[in-house]
């Protein structure tokens, strides 16, 4: 996803409601490296948590619990 003004209004506007926000930073890209970062950087101080796709990936394995059968009775 490029990082546009049109992507930072969506997150700004949805921080503003109350959401949190997760940003994948190798899903992400930019005109340059040094602007992709540099905008990552503003967004995590202001408006959402960039994590690396490892993390994502942890904390949502960490949220699938594993099914129990159910006692026949």
């Amino acid at each position: 996803m490029n990082l546009p003004p049109q992507f930072r209004w969506r997150w700004v506007d949805a921080y503003s409601n109350g959401f949190n926000i997760a940003i994948i930073e190798e899903c992400t890209f930019d005109q340059t490296e040094l602007t992709h970062k540099v905008n990552l950087f503003d967004m995590h101080h202001k408006y959402a948590d960039v994590m690396k796709l490892a993390e994502v990936e942890a904390h949502l394995d960490g949220l699938v619990r594993p099914r129990t059968p159910a006692k026949a009775s």
